[in-house]
C-alpha cells in the first residue's frame, strides 16, 4: 500500500482527489541535547553545542528553545513554518542562513525500514534542495526516505542578543508577509536576483485571480477558500 507520511503540512499542495494509500501525520515532538552522536560529529570543535530534534518539532519552536539556552545559529527560522524534517529536507532559510549552516546529521529511514547516519555533507545541500528532496520526487509509491531525528551544531551565546536578533527578523517577516494562511512562497529566487522583484517589475504583485498572490513584497499565494488544486499548479 502507498505510504504518504506527513509532518507539519506546510508547503503542501494535496489533489482535489486526496492522496491515495496510506497517509500517517507524524505526531513525534521529542527534542533536547543529544547524549550520543555519530562517530564524526562528536570530533568536531567541542565549543560548539549539540542538539538533537525530534523530526516534527516546529522549526520556529527549535529556535526559541535554542536562544534561551543561549545557543545560536538558528535565529533565522523565526516564524518560519513546517517542521524540523521539513527543514532538513528542503533546506528551509530566511534572512541569510538556512538549515546546512548548523545541520550536523540526520538519521533517515530508507524503502524496507533500514535505517541510515547522513552527514551534511551526504546530503548535497543547495538553495532549497537535498539529495534527501530529490529522492522524495523520484519516489514511487510512498517508497522515498523518511526523517526520523536530526542533529545541529549551535554556537554558545548570550541569549540577549540572540532574542534581539531573532526580534528584528520576526518584524521584518511581519512587515513584508501575510499573517493569514497561504500557500507559502511558491516560487524560487532565480541566480542573482529575486521572484519578488520579478513579479514586481512585470506589474503582477496582488493581481487577483482564483488562486491570487499576496500584495506584499514576497511571492506568496494566498490561501483563500473554494480554490482547487490544479489552479495552484498552474501558478
Amino acid at each position: 500500500m502507498p505510504l504518504t507520511v506527513l509532518g507539519g503540512g506546510s508547503n503542501l499542495l494535496v489533489s482535489d482527489r486526496g492522496i491515495r494509500g496510506l497517509v500517517v501525520a507524524n505526531q513525534a515532538r521529542w527534542h533536547g541535547r543529544a547524549r550520543e552522536l555519530p562517530g564524526s560529529v562528536a570530533g568536531e570543535d567541542a565549543a560548539r553545542q549539540r542538539r538533537h530534534r525530534g523530526i516534527r518539532r516546529a522549526v520556529g519552536r527549535l529556535r526559541v528553545g535554542a536562544f534561551r539556552n543561549g545557543l545560536g545559529g538558528l535565529e533565522w527560522a523565526v516564524s518560519v513554518p513546517g517542521t524540523v524534517a521539513g527543514a532538513v529536507i528542503g533546506n528551509a532559510g530566511a534572512h541569510g542562513s538556512d538549515t546546512a549552516a548548523s545541520l550536523a546529521w540526520v538519521l533517515v529511514r530508507g524503502p524496507g525500514g533500514a535505517r541510515r547516519v547522513l552527514f551534511r555533507d551526504d546530503l548535497r545541500y543547495s538553495y532549497r534542495s537535498s539529495v534527501l528532496k530529490e529522492q522524495l520526487l523520484e519516489a514511487v509509491h510512498g517508497a522515498g526516505p523518511i526523517v526520523l531525528a536530526a542533529g545541529f551544531l549551535l554556537k554558545q551565546e548570550d541569549s540577549g542578543p540572540l532574542a534581539e536578533r531573532a526580534d528584528g527578523y520576526l518584524a521584518r517577516r511581519r512587515a513584508t508577509q501575510p499573517v493569514e494562511p497561504s500557500a507559502g512562497s511558491i516560487f524560487r529566487n532565480p541566480a542573482g536576483d529575486y521572484a519578488g522583484r520579478l513579479i514586481e517589475s512585470l506589474g503582477l504583485s496582488g493581481r487577483a485571480s482564483a488562486a491570487h498572490r499576496c500584495p506584499c513584497d514576497t511571492p506568496i499565494s494566498s490561501s483563500m477558500q473554494g480554490k482547487q488544486a490544479p489552479l495552484m499548479r498552474r501558478r
